[in-house]
């Protein structure tokens, strides 16, 4: 899925459509935000996006209040695609695990982790484990 494609997808619901949609995140994420979009639509078709963002190397999706019936429901599909992404790359969408540059985390696979650490001369670990 591309950037454009999920932007649109996204827009209504981005701060109730009155901003720009703003993905901190790379593209490998962008299938498990655009079906965690999808799946909360169904249960919650007003609910309201206020960011979506890279941190510690996890996917943060942070959403608007809802109505009392569907809280936990949603709130239960965020955590799943959370956990779903702390196993993707987030650059290319293939199985990954979480990285470590200098004090940045980031979930990649063996591949994008090359590239991300390439020309970098701080100390990087690929599959690190935090307590």
């Amino acid at each position: 899925m591309n950037k454009t494609k999920l932007e649109k997808q996204l827009k209504h619901h981005f701060h109730g459509g009155k901003r720009k949609v703003l993905l901190e995140c790379d593209s490998g994420w962008f299938p498990i935000i655009a079906k965690l979009d999808m799946d909360i639509r169904k249960l919650a078709p007003e609910y309201v996006i206020l960011q979506i963002k890279e941190k510690f190397g996890g996917l943060r999706y942070y959403i608007g209040a809802l109505r009392e019936d569907v809280f936990e429901q949603v709130h239960a599909l965020i955590k799943e695609a959370e956990q779903i992404a702390s196993k993707t790359c987030e650059c290319c969408g293939e199985e990954g695990t979480l990285c470590r540059r200098g004090g940045w985390l980031k979930t990649l696979c063996q591949d994008c982790f090359k590239d991300w650490t390439e020309y970098d001369d701080r100390p990087a670990e690929y599959g690190v484990q935090l307590n």
